[in-house]
């Protein structure tokens, strides 16, 4: 039986340019078990919101009867996958990113606080979310659980003036995908997101949670609204059952 299922994020190269949106690095193939590729119009776009487009080996073939692939069959994501227990990366590396530096908390110290000269708001918020920064000086929103284990850390360019996405230079990018490639983690790493901010629940045990979609998004309701916890998804597609059981028992 002949098996179909998305590619695996495998750095900038793995995301493809999307048929319908036209984003260059936001749509993913579906690949059989060797690696190649079903057709390049059958994948999903990562912008869901926005974009929406997913076209499935499926509907390919039904829309395509004279191609006879045999029995097929699609599966998204592998069980084998989803039983393997999480990896993290070592905290020492949330430690060594944390600055004020990138054009994120730029664009933050220019929001909160701009008639002083020191940032309180700002300060708060890089104590309670550890905001890392390259050296180009893109912003690390690292995911840390609930046990203080850092699974992985977002890497996103900003306009430091308006806070919008840098899209146009460079997508978003990964710690564990950026070590795997240094050989700092093993390329057997297996990574299992959780929600951006988590480790907060324990430390506000009583705080009203709000939870919303991006990181930028929760960093700004936790400046103007500071009796809520605030968490992000960091994305629609990663709304899941597992990342909401930390919220068991919380007025969300």
């Amino acid at each position: 039986m002949k098996t179909f299922q998305l590619e695996k994020y495998n750095g900038r190269n793995s995301r493809h340019c999307c048929p319908k949106c036209g984003d260059p690095h936001s749509f993913t193939y579906y690949i059989d078990e060797a690696g190649n590729v079903l057709n390049r119009s059958v994948g999903r776009c990562n912008h869901e919101s926005g974009c929406g487009y997913h076209y499935t080996p499926k509907e390919y073939f039904q829309d395509n009867p004279t191609i006879k692939p045999g029995n097929v069959a699609f599966i998204m994501p592998r069980k084998q996958d989803m039983k393997k227990d999480p990896d993290f990366i070592p905290s020492d590396f949330v430690g060594k990113s944390l600055s004020y530096s990138s054009t994120f908390v730029e664009f933050l110290c220019s929001v909160f606080d701009k008639d002083t000269l020191e940032t309180p708001t700002v300060v708060r918020l890089m104590n309670d979310y550890y905001l890392g920064a390259t050296k180009d000086r893109d912003v690390i929103f690292w995911q840390i659980d609930t046990d203080k284990r850092v699974r992985t850390g977002k890497i996103i360019k900003y306009d430091p003036e308006t806070g919008h996405r840098v899209k146009d230079v460079a997508g978003i990018n990964w710690v564990h995908s950026i070590l795997k490639k240094k050989g700092m983690l093993p390329d057997s790493f297996n990574l299992s997101q959780c929600l951006f901010g988590e480790h907060l629940l324990k430390k506000y045990p009583d705080k009203v949670v709000a939870l919303v979609e991006s990181e930028k998004t929760a960093l700004l309701g936790a400046g103007f609204l500071p009796d809520f916890v605030w968490l992000a998804t960091g994305g629609k597609s990663q709304l899941s059952i597992d990342k909401m059981k930390v919220l068991s028992g919380r007025t969300v």
